[in-house]
C-alpha cells in the first residue's frame, strides 16, 4: 500500500510481550507477489529503466549534435572563404589609404611651416620693440641717476664754500678785536710800569725802557682775509657739461632695429614661396591572401569533433548499460531485504497495540517507514507510545516519500543525470574550440603581418621625406637666427663701448668717475649680459623637428580588435554587430550555444520537477512543524492526550467506540466529543525524576512522616509519656494558631448564606477575584482584570498542577531549582513532562558562619546549559522554601532574559509573598515582555494561616490564564465556595486591619527569638529573607556511633538520620532538606535541618529548651 494512502493517527498501541496467537504459514499460491515473483521483476526496476531512458535521451542528443556539426562545417568553410577575401582587402588597404594620408601629411607640413613663419615674424617684431624699449629705459635711467648725483654734489660744494667764508669772516673779526683789547690793556699797564721805573733812581742812574710796537696794520690784514673767489668754478663748469647720451641713443636704435628688419624680410620671402614636394612620399603595393586555400585546419577540426561524438556514443552506451545492469543487483538485494523486513513486521498487524493503518504502513513500506522511525528517533517497540512530535515527524516522512512524491523525485533525478551526460559532451566540444580559435588566429596574424610590412615600408619613406624637409627649414631659419643674434650682440657691445667712452671723457679724473661706472655696471651692463646669454640660447635651439609617423598607422585598429580586452564585435574579421569573436568561430559558438540552451531547458524542467518534490517536502514538514509549535489542545481544554501512558506489561484494550477510533486516524489530529481522558497509573515519583515501577514495594517514608510506623518505636512508650507534651513539631509548616478573628468571622458568615453553599463559578467567585485583583494591582503597576487575569484554584498546589496540565506535553522539559517543593515533581510528571534540575548552591562557609539566605546562589552556568529547544517552562520560588531566600531583582531579570531568549514560560511560586524582610520583587513586574509569559501563584491559606481551606489563585495574562482555568475545571471543577467568600473578605479588610504589617513584624520576631538558641549554641544558620523557615547547619553535632536507626532510615543521608535522632532523643521534629534534592545533589544539604517557626510561642520555647540538649553531642 503506498505511503501516501496512510493518514497519520496520534495513538499507537503495542504490547511488547504479547505472543503471536497463530503460527505463520505461507500457502503455495497467494494473491500477492512472493519473493521469486518480486525478483523476476528486478530487471524492470525503476533505476534500470531510468538509466535506459537517460541512455536513449543521450543517444538522441548525440545524433542531433552530429547533424548540427555537419551544418556548422559548411558554414565555417563558407565563412573562411569570406574571411580570406576580406583579409586580402584589408591587407591591401595601405595601398589605397597611403595616397590620402600622404596628401594629408604634405598639407599638414605646409600649414605648419606657414604657421611657424607667421609666429616667427611676430616674435621678431615683439623682440625688436622690447629690445629698443629696454635699452632706452636703461640709458634714460642711467642718465637721470648721473644728473641727479652730479647736481647734488655741486650744490653741496657751493654751500660748503659760502658757509666757510662766513665762518672765517666772523672768526677774524673776533680775533682782531680781542687782540686790540689785550694790547690796549697791556699798554696801559706797561706805561704805568715805565713811570714807576722812571721814578726810581739807583745810584743816580736811569733805566732805558723800550717802546711797544704798533700792531694796527696786522690787525687790519687779519680782518680783511677772504677765500679765493673762483674756488667753485670747476664744479659749476662740470654741471653745465653733463652728457645727455642723445648720440648714443640714436646710434643704438639704428643698430638694434637693423638685424630684426632683415630677419623679417627673409621670413616673408620664404613663406610666400614654400610648397612641400609630394613625390617624396611612397605608395605600398596591393596584396592577395590565400590562407584558406593553403590549409585544412577547419576540416580537421570538424573531423575531430565527429570522432569525439562517435567515441562519446560508445562510452555512454557502455557505461549506462553497465550501470543499468549493475543496478539490478542492489535492487535485487534490496527486494530481498524488503521482503524479509515485511515478513518480520507482519506480527505488528496482529498486535492489538498498533494502529492497523500504521502497522500496514510499517509492513508495506519498510524502508521509508524506517527513515521516519530513524529521523524521529522512535524505536519500533516504542511506536505505540511515541510522542506527538515523533508521530508528526514520521507522518512528514511518509508524506514526502509517498509513491507519487518518489516518482516526481526520480523523474527530476533522471532529468539531472541526462543533463549531466549532455554537459559532458558539451565540455568535450568546448575543449576543442581553442584549436579552431588558434587556427583563425593564424589567419589574422597573416593579415596583420602583411599590414605591418606595408605600413613599415610606407612609414620609413614618409619619415625620410619629413626629415629632409626639416633639414631645409632648419638650415635657413637657423642661419637667420644666428645672424640676428650675432648682430644684436655686436650692437650691445657697441653701445657698451660708446657709453664707456662718453663717461670716461666726462668724468675721467674726477671723484665721480668710479661711482658713476659702478652705477653703469649695476643698471646696464649686468642686464646686457643677461640679454646676451638669452640670445646665445636662442641661437643654440633655433631648429624645427617634424614628427615622424608611427609604423602601425595602418594596423593599429586591427591589432586593437584582436587584443584580449577588445569586445567581440570589434574583431576586424567579424561582420558589423556580430557578437562572435570572428565569422568562423562564430559558427561553432552558435552550435555550442544552441546545445547549452537545450541543456538549460532540460535542466530547468528537471529543476521544476525537483522543486515540486521540494514543495511536497516543505508542505509535509511545514505542516508537522506547525503542529509542533502550535500548542496542542491539552486535557485542561478537553483535548486528547498525545499518547497512552501504559505499562508495557499490560495489554491495553482497543477503543470500541467507532467515532473515537476514527478520531485516532483523522489527518487533522482532532478528536471526537467522547470522554477525552485516559487512565494514567500513578506511582511514586522519585526525586531523580525516574518513573518507578508501580508494582514495586512502596518506598520508605521520610523520618518525620514515618515515625509512627517505625518498628523501632513500636516497643517504646508513647511520646507524651517520654517527653511530657509529646514531640515538638517545628519542621512542617502547620500553623499553630487560627487565622485572625475577622477572617474566621467572615467564614462563619459565609456558611450562613445560601449562595455561598452552592457551586461557585469554575474560575472562582467574582468577589474573590476582584478582591485579589484590587490587592495586587498596586504591585503590578496596572489595573488587573479579575475576569480574565485571575483564576481561583483549590490551593496553590492544585493551581500549579493546572498550569502544568494546561501547558506541558510529553517530552517537554521543565526547569526546577534545587532545593524544591516536593509537590512540583508529581505535578510536572503527570502530564508527561521531564524535569531538569539546577542546584542552588549553599554558602561555602555555611558550616562555620551564620549568614543571610541571600548567600545561597544559583549555578548560572548550569542554568544556561539546561535551556534547550525542549524547555517549556521554568519554576521559581521566591521567597524560597526551604532556604528563605528572596530572589533579587538582578537575579530575576537574568532568569527572565534567558526565558525570553528561549521562549520559555515562567511559573512564579510566590505563596509567601506577604512575608518578606528585604525588598521583594515580583517577576511579572519587571517588564511587559516578562508579564506576558509569567504565571504568578498565590495562596490565601498561606496568607491568612488557613492552609486547610485550600484556596489558592493564579495571576497572569489572559492568554495563559484561560488554559489554566480550563485544566482546573476538569481537575476539581471548583473550590470550596464559602471559604472563597471568606478569603475575599479577608483580602478586602486586611489593609484596614493592618494585618500584613502585623504578620511581618510578628514572624520576624519569632525568627529572631527562635534563632537565639542557635546563637547560644554557636550553630550556624541561614537568616531567612522571607517566609518562616530556618535552615540550621548541624555539622558540629556528632551522631553517636552504633546508634540504632530503623531500616528505612539507616541507609538515608545524614540529615534523615539527624531528623530521627532529634525526634527520638530530644523530642523535636525537623525536616531533612535532602528530601527537596535529587540524589545527585543531596550531599549539598545533608548537614542542614529545616525548622518552621510558624508556631505558637509556647511550642517554640519548648523546642528551644530541648534543642539545648544538642550541646552534649557536639564534636569536640
Amino acid at each position: 500500500m503506498p505511503a501516501g494512502s496512510h493518514e497519520m493517527g496520534e495513538h499507537y498501541y503495542y504490547d511488547q510481550d504479547q505472543s503471536r496467537t497463530t503460527p505463520h504459514t505461507v500457502p503455495s499460491i497467494t494473491p500477492y507477489l512472493g519473493l521469486r515473483a518480486r525478483l523476476s521483476q528486478v530487471p524492470i526496476n525503476r533505476w534500470t529503466v531510468l538509466l535506459l531512458l537517460v541512455l536513449a535521451r543521450t543517444l538522441i542528443a548525440i545524433s542531433s549534435m552530429k547533424s548540427d556539426l555537419s551544418s556548422a562545417r559548411r558554414e565555417a568553410l563558407s565563412a573562411c572563404s569570406d574571411v580570406e577575401s576580406i583579409g586580402s582587402t584589408i591587407a591591401s588597404m595601405p595601398h589605397y589609404m597611403s595616397q590620402g594620408v600622404n596628401e594629408l601629411t604634405a598639407k599638414g607640413v605646409e600649414k605648419a611651416v606657414d604657421g611657424l613663419m607667421a609666429v616667427t615674424t611676430m616674435s621678431v617684431t615683439a623682440t625688436e620693440e622690447i629690445a629698443v624699449f629696454v635699452w632706452n629705459m636703461m640709458t634714460s635711467t642711467y642718465l637721470c641717476l648721473i644728473t641727479y648725483g652730479i647736481h647734488g654734489a655741486l650744490d653741496g660744494v657751493s654751500s660748503v664754500l659760502n658757509s666757510s667764508q662766513a665762518d672765517i669772516n666772523a672768526l677774524t673779526k673776533s680775533v682782531t678785536g680781542e687782540i686790540s683789547d689785550a694790547i690796549g690793556s697791556f699798554g696801559t699797564a706797561y706805561d704805568d710800569l715805565v713811570e714807576a721805573v722812571d721814578s726810581i733812581s739807583a745810584f743816580g742812574k736811569t733805566v732805558d725802557i723800550p717802546t711797544l710796537p704798533n700792531l694796527t696794520d696786522q690787525q687790519n690784514a687779519l680782518t680783511s682775509f677772504k677765500l679765493p673767489a673762483n674756488l667753485s668754478g670747476p664744479f659749476v663748469e662740470l654741471n653745465q657739461t653733463i652728457p645727455d647720451f642723445a648720440g648714443v641713443k640714436n646710434l643704438t636704435d639704428q643698430v638694434i632695429r637693423f638685424p630684426f628688419e632683415e630677419v623679417k624680410s627673409l621670413v616673408s620671402n620664404f613663406s610666400g614661396n614654400y610648397t612641400f614636394n609630394r613625390d617624396l612620399f611612397p605608395v605600398p603595393a596591393k596584396v592577395q591572401l590565400t590562407f584558406c586555400s593553403d590549409s585544412d585546419g577547419i576540416n580537421d577540426f570538424f573531423n575531430h569533433l565527429d570522432q569525439l561524438m562517435d567515441l562519446g556514443k560508445k562510452v555512454f552506451v557502455a557505461v549506462l548499460v553497465c550501470l543499468a545492469i549493475a543496478a539490478m543487483f542492489p535492487m535485487g538485494w534490496r527486494e530481498i531485504k524488503r521482503y524479509r523486513k515485511m515478513q518480520a513486521r507482519m506480527p505488528l498487524v496482529m498486535t492489538a497495540a498498533y494502529d492497523p493503518m500504521d502497522a500496514t504502513y510499517l509492513v508495506a513500506r519498510p524502508y521509508t517507514s524506517s527513515v521516519g522511525l530513524w529521523l524521529s528517533r522512535t524505536p519500533l517497540y516504542r511506536v505505540p507510545n511515541a510522542t506527538r512530535n515523533q508521530t508528526l515527524i514520521r507522518w512528514a516522512v511518509a508524506y514526502c516519500t509517498s509513491d507519487a512524491a518518489l516518482f516526481v523525485l526520480t523523474l527530476a533525478l533522471a532529468g539531472f543525470f541526462s543533463c549531466l551526460c549532455q554537459i559532458i559532451l558539451l565540455r568535450a566540444v568546448q575543449t576543442k574550440i581553442p584549436a579552431l580559435s588558434n587556427e583563425v588566429g593564424a589567419f589574422a596574424d597573416k593579415v596583420i603581418s602583411n599590414l605591418n610590412n606595408a605600413s613599415n615600408s610606407w612609414q620609413q619613406g614618409v619619415s625620410a621625406a619629413l626629415e629632409h624637409e626639416s633639414d631645409i627649414i632648419n638650415g635657413q631659419l637657423l642661419g637667420w637666427v644666428n645672424t640676428s643674434a650675432h648682430t644684436i650682440n655686436n650692437t650691445i657691445n657697441t653701445f657698451v663701448n660708446a657709453t664707456s667712452t662718453v663717461l670716461n671723457d666726462t668724468f675721467g679724473g674726477t671723484p665721480l668717475y668710479t661711482p658713476i661706472m659702478d652705477v653703469l655696471n649695476c643698471l646696464v651692463l649686468l642686464k646686457v649680459q643677461g640679454i646676451q646669454t638669452g640670445l646665445t640660447w636662442i641661437s643654440d635651439n633655433a631648429h624645427v623637428d617634424f614628427p615622424s609617423l608611427p609604423n602601425d598607422t595602418f594596423t593599429i585598429g586591427a591589432l586593437a580588435s584582436l587584443s584580449s580586452n577588445a569586445s567581440a564585435g570589434d574583431s576586424f574579421l567579424s561582420d558589423p554587430g556580430d557578437q562572435a569573436s570572428d565569422k568562423i568561430t562564430e559558427v561553432v559558438v552558435r552550435f555550442t550555444s544552441a546545445l547549452e540552451q537545450t541543456i538549460r531547458t532540460e535542466a530547468l524542467v528537471a529543476t521544476v520537477i525537483f522543486c515540486v518534490w521540494l514543495a511536497v517536502v516543505c508542505i509535509g514538514f511545514g505542516y508537522a512543524f506547525m503542529k509542533m509549535t502550535r500548542r496542542h489542545r491539552t486535557r485542561g481544554e478537553g483535548g486528547t492526550p498525545p499518547m497512552q501512558q501504559l505499562d508495557r506489561g499490560v495489554a491495553p484494550t482497543r477503543p470500541t467506540h467507532p467515532t473515537s477510533m476514527s478520531s485516532r486516524a483523522c489527518s487533522d489530529f482532532t478528536s471526537d466529543n467522547q470522554d477525552r481522558f485516559v487512565d494514567i497509573p500513578l506511582g511514586h515519583v522519585s526525586n531523580s525524576g525516574r518513573h518507578v515501577d508501580p508494582t514495586a514495594s512502596p518506598p520508605a517514608l521520610p523520618a518525620y512522616k514515618e515515625r509512627e510506623h517505625s518498628p523501632v518505636r513500636a516497643g517504646q512508650t508513647d511520646e507524651k509519656d517520654q517527653f511530657g507534651d509529646g514531640v515538638g513539631d517545628i519542621g512542617a509548616d502547620q500553623g499553630g494558631y487560627n487565622p485572625p478573628q475577622f477572617v474566621i468571622d467572615a467564614a462563619k458568615g459565609a456558611l450562613d448564606r445560601v449562595d455561598c453553599n452552592q457551586y461557585s463559578p469554575t474560575k472562582g467567585r467574582p468577589r474573590l477575584k476582584k478582591a485579589i485583583a484590587d490587592a495586587y494591582s498596586p504591585f503590578f503597576g496596572r489595573k488587573l482584570d479579575p475576569d480574565t487575569e485571575v483564576t481561583i484554584t483549590t490551593g496553590a498546589n492544585e493551581g500549579m498542577l493546572s498550569a502544568f496540565m494546561g501547558f506541558i506535553e510529553p517530552g517537554d522539559e521543565v526547569i526546577v531549582f534545587e532545593p524544591f517543593f516536593d509537590q512540583y515533581l508529581s505535578n510536572i510528571e503527570m502530564p508527561g513532562g521531564t524535569i531538569r534540575y539546577v542546584p542552588m548552591l549553599p554558602p561555602k562557609d555555611g558550616a562555620t558562619r551564620t549568614s543571610s539566605a541571600s548567600n545561597w546562589t544559583i549555578d548560572w552556568d548550569a542554568l544556561e546549559k539546561t535551556f534547550n529547544d525542549k524547555t517549556k517552562m521554568i519554576v521559581i520560588n521566591s521567597p524560597h522554601n526551604p532556604v528563605g531566600k528572596v530572589l533579587s531583582k538582578e537575579e530575576l531579570r537574568r532568569i527572565g532574559d534567558l526565558c525570553l531568549k528561549h521562549k520559555v514560560l515562567i511559573l512564579s511560586d510566590e505563596v509567601y509573598d506577604r512575608l518578606y524582610y528585604v525588598p521583594f520583587t515580583r517577576m511579572a513586574t519587571l517588564s511587559p515582555e516578562l508579564a506576558k509569559i509569567t504565571l504568578t501563584v498565590g495562596s490565601a491559606g498561606k496568607n491568612f494561616y488557613a492552609t486547610g481551606w485550600r484556596v489558592g489563585y493564579l495571576i497572569g495574562p489572559a492568554e495563559l490564564i484561560k488554559y489554566v482555568a480550563a485544566a482546573h475545571t476538569r481537575i476539581c471543577y471548583s473550590s470550596v465556595s464559602p471559604l472563597q467568600e471568606a478569603a475575599a473578605i479577608a483580602f478586602e479588610q486586611a489593609d484596614q486591619e493592618g494585618f500584613w504589617d502585623t504578620q511581618i513584624s510578628e514572624m520576624r520576631g519569632k525568627i529572631q527569638r527562635f534563632c537565639a538558641v542557635f546563637d547560644e549554641l554557636d550553630i550556624p544558620y541561614s537568616i531567612p529573607e522571607g517566609g518562616y523557615f530556618v535552615l540550621a547547619n548541624l555539622a558540629k553535632v556528632k551522631l553517636p556511633e552504633g546508634y540504632a536507626f530503623p531500616d528505612h532510615v539507616k541507609d538515608r543521608p545524614r540529615d534523615f538520620k539527624m531528623a530521627w535522632f532529634l525526634i527520638m532523643e530530644l523530642g523535636v521534629a525537623a525536616i531533612p532538606p535532602t528530601e527537596f534534592y535529587t540524589d545527585a545533589n543531596a550531599p549539598l544539604a545533608e548537614d542542614y535541618m529545616r525548622f518552621a517557626v510558624c508556631k505558637t510561642d509556647d511550642v517554640l520555647e519548648t523546642a528551644k529548651e530541648r534543642l539545648r540538649g544538642l550541646s552534649k553531642y557536639f564534636d569536640k
